[in-house]
């Protein structure tokens, strides 16, 4: 090759001395065009890694934009915008410092949020349980179950909160836009909480069962949101009962509170029950009783009316019990049964309470109701408290719909493409 091109170079000057000086020539023009080339390279990857550290910059400032109130109340790191107005923001942060550089140009900035939407369930229940796992870390959150502590910050009656005049004060959501702007409007509510728990009972050892999923989303409910015996919240609410909204899913705190009563009666009578027909010296009193009312065939029958009046009543003296502070036991023993069949028959004024130490508290049979709801419900009704209060403190516009707990974005710079996934 190199006698090629020097014959050619002699060819052309008649000299081998004038082939020499045209070959070295041919040298350094390659040589050259070779140092142009990588300078063209090298400039290429530096506007590259420019842009990209720009781009990266843009990104981070936008989610430096989170709402501090959802933050400070919720421990949600979110911020409000949607994929025009993230396109706009990413434009004008990144834009601002490539505009320094003519040589730079961008264009076909495209934003998406349908990952990291606030109302995208999974993720929402993975940044609750984040902060769940985080608040139990730092030692913001009691780290015992209702098997072991019964009250909150502030225990009440259970009986609702009062008015002036002394009579329940009920808080009523009746605002039509604000209702039909919910979000569990748009994904749904669930359907009978006791054909839930009575389907899942097998379960119910798994209720207390630390480092589960249900668990961390329970202990932020229970955490983050008042019940009739924690009212002491740090944060103006509009409901008082929002464990129990989120249980029963009334616009109404006397309707939930009443309805979580319930549900609670029919758990307490469903075990109480049991225990009369397996304990023989109860059954002995309630078969010599029948026989004295009503003697004969008819004593059957009235032995039946008699046990469920006699678990009755003990649901209502366990209800009693619970609302004004106390424990019981999910099984019972004859220690911590409470109403005599005589009294279950004349009635009695008040309630008898055993003084249990042992059993769960009104807030652990709040916690073992919420493991029965369904994930879905609990999600969609726990954005319902943090919509409504959020409007209530903080902004009268916000919607959980138009929060985003990151997003994706790309763009071009000098023709190269470049993507991003930014997250809290």
């Amino acid at each position: 090759m190199r006698k090629n091109i020097s014959d050619t170079a002699i060819f052309l000057t008649g000299d081998r001395k004038g082939s020499s000086s045209v070959f070295l020539m041919m040298i350094m023009a390659s040589m050259a065009g070779l140092v142009i080339s990588l300078i063209a390279v090298t400039n290429i990857v530096a506007s590259a890694g420019a842009a990209d550290s720009v781009f990266t910059l843009a990104g981070r400032s936008v989610l430096a934009e989170y709402d501090r109130d959802l933050k400070d109340d919720f421990g949600i790191f979110a911020f409000r915008g949607s994929s025009p107005e993230i396109e706009e923001k990413v434009s004008f942060y990144a834009g601002y410092t490539l505009a320094q550089n003519p040589s730079f140009r961008m264009k076909d900035v495209r934003a998406d949020t349908c990952e990291y939407t606030l109302m995208n369930t999974e993720a929402f229940r993975h940044e609750i349980i984040g902060c769940a796992k985080y608040a139990a870390a730092r030692g913001l959150a009691d780290g015992t179950s209702g098997e072991e502590k019964g009250a909150g910050k502030e225990v009440s009656s259970g009986t609702g909160h009062h008015g002036r005049d002394g009579a329940p004060r009920d808080y009523v959501l009746r605002n039509s836009m604000i209702i039909n702007g919910l979000p569990s409007k748009e994904l749904g509510k669930g359907g009978s909480l006791w054909k839930k728990i009575k389907r899942m009972m097998p379960e119910a050892g798994k209720v207390f069962r630390k480092g589960t999923d249900k668990y961390w989303m329970n202990k932020y409910i229970m955490s983050t949101f008042k019940n009739a015996q924690d009212n002491s919240g740090g944060r103006d609410t509009f409901f008082n009962y929002e464990a129990e909204y989120i249980l029963e899913g009334h616009y109404s705190d006397e309707k939930n509170r009443k309805a979580f009563k319930r549900e609670l009666m029919l758990l307490r009578n469903a075990v109480d029950l049991p225990y009369i027909l397996t304990d023989t010296k109860m059954m002995a009193e309630v078969t010599s009783l029948a026989a004295k009312l009503t003697p004969g065939p008819e004593a059957a029958a009235t032995e039946a009316v008699l046990i469920e009046a006699w678990a009755l009543a003990e649901a209502e003296n366990d209800i009693e019990i619970l609302v004004h502070g106390g424990k019981v036991p999910l099984w019972k023993t004859d220690e911590t049964w409470a109403v005599s069949l005589k009294n279950a028959v004349k009635g009695t004024s008040g309630y008898i309470d055993t003084g249990s130490k042992h059993g769960l508290t009104y807030q652990g049979y709040l916690q073992t109701f919420l493991f029965f709801q369904d994930d879905e419900t609990k999600i969609a009704r726990i954005m319902d408290l943090i919509q409504i209060n959020m409007k209530g403190t903080s902004d009268r516009d916000f919607l959980i719909r138009e929060c985003n707990l990151g997003f994706a974005f790309g763009a071009k710079v000098n023709g190269r493409s470049f993507s991003y996934a930014h997250k809290y």
